[in-house]
């Protein structure tokens, strides 16, 4: 079948799930079914939702889809992934996901199916699990079945993360499946050996760090939720001891330099000027408003305002919450004032925003950023052909880009209305606190 045809029924499947996760908040859980029935029925429905487009649509992000493959040759040819020429800015990240990248690759060469489907399928299975661990949440904290079944369900048929997985093909889910586990472990069995929860908790936290940089913004979060100065500090401890013996152990198996493994990740700064005010400052230079010193300006010292911010957030706003709610009001702080972007970022608030009941504010955010996703994905990630319609110049900061601002504009009304006290108490979970 034609690419234009199999794009056509991945959009037809986009806007669907997004019809359907919208009405899912209204469903009642099936009667008569245990609880290890309804998340059997979450899962598949989770994972149909996302085989489905992986399966129908042969391509992914060019670039991502490139640079996996090879970092995947690399690997293959026993060479330092960080230190190669091919590999520049092709690989940002600590090595975890890379090994996941090489399976693919020997899978795909030894069965011959298609590398971007292989390696789409742990991102795919990490995003169906956190759909069970959605709606595990919410039964622990709400003990209602059916609010737990609709937010389960929501995150079932959430288009965004099915977008960044099925179609796109990156990562970011699993960072946030080990966030939930992490906060699973700690929360879930009390009566279980105090040192043993914090070990568990903050081994996948540490994976989870290892595999993106940005879940380290739940580290502040267990720090007010861990009593005690000492357990902190060995919950710091485990956590730095995860990425740190990984680089460790690369750095050994491929002779690798310390500093060329860490200094991508630190150093990361893509995406400026495509969203929030940093677009708005473009445009600005672009229009003759501003002036071009002032876009420098938020290239050389955006990652400072983003992080001084995001801290000023953490202080006054989100170590009074419960551990979800503080996490996303970071996470949606990180996409009001963050400098740069990625469009994969839009997952990382849909399942604590569930967990936490912001039910109206992610519905907004849902169709915005839905129809943000499908004009970038059908005309710019997966398939480049806005160009076809329109001079690429004028489409970039006139089309693409300005449809991220309802998107980007919901997200900081919703991020100053959740520092707000009367907003806060609103949330229908368990303020933080310790565990004996």
């Amino acid at each position: 079948m034609p690419l234009e045809y199999l794009l056509s029924l991945g959009l037809l499947w986009s806007l669907a799930l997004l019809i359907a996760s919208l009405r899912g908040y209204g469903s009642t859980c099936p009667p008569h079914l245990t609880k290890w029935q309804v998340i059997s029925l979450i899962f598949t429905i989770a994972l149909l939702a996302r085989l489905v487009p992986s399966i129908l649509i042969p391509i992914g992000a060019g670039h991502d889809i490139t640079s996996y493959s090879i970092v995947a040759e690399l690997l293959n040819s026993g060479k330092d992934v960080y230190s190669a020429p091919e590999a520049v800015n092709r690989h940002p990240y600590l090595p975890f996901q890379m090994y996941w990248m090489l399976i693919s690759y020997k899978w795909s060469l030894l069965t011959g199916l298609s590398f971007v489907k292989i390696v789409r399928l742990l991102p795919i299975l990490a995003d169906a699990t956190i759909a069970v661990i959605v709606f595990e949440i919410i039964l622990d904290t709400d003990k209602d079945l059916n609010h737990a079944w609709q937010g389960g369900l929501l995150y079932a048929l959430n288009p965004i993360t099915i977008f960044v997985v099925a179609y796109h093909g990156q990562f970011d889910t699993i960072p946030i499946l080990l966030i939930l586990t992490s906060w699973m472990f700690w929360y879930k069995w009390p009566h279980w050996n105090l040192y043993l929860r914090i070990t568990l908790s903050a081994s996948c936290l540490g994976l989870a760090i290892l595999s993106k940089s940005w879940p380290i913004l739940f580290l502040p979060i267990m720090m007010i939720v861990v009593p005690k100065l000492r357990n902190k500090l060995i919950y710091i401890a485990i956590t730095a001891f995860i990425p740190l013996s990984a680089i460790v152990i690369y750095a050994i198996l491929f002779n690798a330099n310390f500093m060329d493994i860490v200094t991508p990740t630190i150093t990361y700064n893509h995406g400026i000027g495509i969203w929030g005010y940093s677009y708005l400052v473009r445009l600005g230079t672009h229009l003759g408003i501003l002036r071009l010193e002032i876009f420098e300006w938020v290239l050389i010292i955006g990652r400072w305002i983003t992080l001084g911010l995001i801290g000023i957030t953490f202080w006054f706003y989100a170590r009074k919450w419960d551990a979800m709610g503080g996490l996303l009001l970071l996470l949606l702080g990180f996409l009001t004032f963050g400098h740069a972007f990625s469009i994969q970022y839009l997952a990382w608030i849909i399942p604590f925003a569930i967990i936490v009941n912001h039910r109206l504010q992610l519905k907004r955010f849902l169709l915005a950023a839905s129809a943000y996703m499908i004009l970038a994905y059908f005309t710019l990630i997966l398939l480049f052909r806005i160009d076809e319609l329109f001079e690429w110049s004028f489409a970039d900061l006139a089309l693409v880009i300005p449809l991220g601002i309802p998107a980007w504009l919901i997200i900081l009304h919703w991020f100053f209305k959740g520092c707000t006290e009367d907003y806060q108490g609103s949330i229908p979970t368990i303020r933080i606190q310790t565990f004996k």
